[in-house]
């Protein structure tokens, strides 16, 4: 029994995850998200900056609100230029590089779910060459504990 797949909808996705205000708001948010990851991986950097500012001794508090403020739209930019494009970048090298199976590894899940469901095949003519229907219920899910008993 050969795995099947659903063809991907894209004008599906796009109306369920592009479309819209809501969609645009948790848009903007990764973005932002992804802006402050970035900035956190440049921390070191940052920290130099503000120490400039320590060292330069600058005591006005509307200079760190400017600073605070002016700094939002930069980190939605980087986030939006990292979504779209580094991070494509970034899982090509992984892929390339940083992988054994390279990009045989969508293959080799494929390939797992076709023996899968080969082994469960062989199970049920198991199960009914035994001549008992009771020995693996096919209509239901098995139930399988997760309890570690010590």
């Amino acid at each position: 029994m050969e795995a099947e797949f659903e063809k991907i909808d894209k004008k599906t996705f796009l109306n369920t995850y592009w479309v819209g205000k809501q969609n645009l708001a948790i848009r903007w948010w990764v973005y932002l998200l992804r802006g402050l990851n970035m900035l956190n991986e440049f921390k070191y950097v940052l920290a130099a900056i503000i120490s400039g500012y320590v060292i330069l001794k600058i005591t006005e508090p509307i200079w760190m609100v400017i600073v605070g403020v002016s700094v939002v739209p930069p980190l939605i930019i980087l986030g939006r230029w990292q979504l779209q494009r580094a991070s494509k970048v970034e899982q090509y090298i992984s892929t390339e590089l940083g992988n054994v199976l390279k990009w045989k590894d969508y293959e080799v899940k494929v390939e797992t779910l076709n023996k899968l469901n080969e082994i469960l095949e062989e199970i049920k003519n198991y199960a009914i060459s035994v001549g008992s229907s009771k020995a693996l219920p096919m209509d239901e899910t098995p139930e399988v504990s997760t309890r570690v008993d010590k």
